[in-house]
């Protein structure tokens, strides 16, 4: 309850100004959302629970993302995670059944690894001779089991070293010292010790199609999530809406993570591939709609994505191939070829919630797993009215 009262003090304020609400309302219907209806503080504000726009229209649903991670929990089957959210084994599954993904230059397991030709790396001086010899002038680094961009570095070679993203210039040995590194997120010696495995994947470059280079002018790659559900007889679902990450200024990344990285997210129709709408916080915490990109000043409503048919072709055929997991969120690099697999995620986060616009999520539990789309609708999906 403490913690519950020291959220409502700090948020319920800042939503009051936010849509010119009344306190004690504002108050009460907070307290309900997140005490009954499970959600938590920031959800509320980052899902514009009290917006009046949102509450005024009586085919808004939102879920507890606690909630919806706890049926993806149930969908997927957490023994055989190790398909997607490695992206090792992702990629090893893309190549065993031909599905266009980013090509694999290297794995490194410190001090050991492997690279694209089957050269096995057995020690760190073998490593250093990879880096120093054998890798394109451009070529992205990621944890092996990261999330949210997170650890994910495009570099460039020079005549003597490497340079970053943000311009910083490295040896061979401090690219390598670099990859390992202790972070928030990543931590090689905390991994052993709990026996997982943390590898550093190197590969290729991958670069946008020329119309989504121009809507955000960027040369940094901006991908689509499009979320699927693999009923028990195979047949696969795509959950509308799909959305596209449009860079918003010079972020060498395009992961939304709920507004607080400056990027944009599009929602995009799964009917034709065109954007409906596009949401950008300026504050890391309520989420606004914006009709133009803030720096090419092209609309968002109505923009075509390059090759829908195609995208939408590929992940259908993609989905039975990482049976038992019943639903993924794909990440797509829409190609001047077509599009490719970057990722895929097996806890993917909704963000059908900041359009209120969970109904086709709620639909496709129904299809696949009715007893868990029953609970879930009656126990904790209310309309924000």
């Amino acid at each position: 309850m403490f913690k519950t009262t020291r959220s409502a003090l700090k948020y319920v304020p800042l939503i009051q100004r936010e849509y010119g609400l009344k306190y004690g309302p504002t108050l009460l219907r907070f307290l309900q959302l997140t005490l009954l209806d499970g959600f938590s503080a920031k959800e509320v504000c980052r899902y514009g629970m009290l917006d009046p726009e949102k509450t005024a229209d009586p085919s808004t649903v939102f879920m507890p993302g606690a909630k919806f991670k706890e049926i993806l929990y149930k969908l997927n089957d957490p023994n055989c995670w190790w398909m997607s959210f490695d992206k090792v084994s992702f990629g090893q599954v893309c190549a065993a059944y031909g599905l266009p993904a980013p090509k694999v230059l290297a794995v490194i397991d410190y001090p050991y690894g492997w690279n694209s030709t089957g050269q096995v790396f057995k020690g760190s001086a073998d490593v250093l001779r990879f880096l120093h010899e054998d890798l394109p002038n451009e070529f992205i680094v990621k944890p092996a089991t990261g999330y949210h961009g997170r650890g994910v570095t495009l570099y460039k070679r020079l005549r003597n070293g490497f340079e970053s993203a943000t311009g910083t210039i490295l040896t061979d040995q401090a690219l390598l010292d670099t990859m390992f590194q202790p972070t928030r997120y990543f931590d090689l010696s905390k991994a052993r010790a709990h026996g997982r495995p943390e590898r550093i994947i190197i590969q290729e470059r991958i670069r946008n199609h020329a119309d989504l280079i121009d809507l955000s002018r960027t040369e940094y790659l901006q991908t689509l999530r499009i979320c699927t559900f693999l009923s028990k007889t195979g047949e696969v679902q795509v959950i509308p809406d799909a959305y596209f990450r449009a860079i918003g200024a010079d972020a060498p990344t395009d992961n939304f993570v709920n507004g607080s990285t400056g990027n944009i997210a599009c929602s995009v129709s799964i009917e034709d591939g065109r954007i409906k709408t596009a949401l950008k916080s300026d504050d890391g915490l309520f989420l606004k709609k914006i009709a133009n990109h803030p720096k090419s000043g092209l609309k968002f409503s109505g923009f075509q994505i390059p090759y829908w048919r195609e995208t939408i072709d590929l992940v259908k055929r993609a989905a039975p191939l990482f049976w038992p997991l019943k639903s993924l969120g794909w990440d797509i690099a829409i190609t001047q070829d077509g599009p490719m697999l970057t990722e895929s995620n097996v806890t993917w986060d909704p963000i059908q919630n900041a359009y209120g616009a969970m109904n086709g999520i709620v639909r496709a539990f129904a299809d696949v797993e009715p007893k868990i789309a029953e609970s879930v609708t009656e126990a904790r999906l209310r309309r924000a009215a």
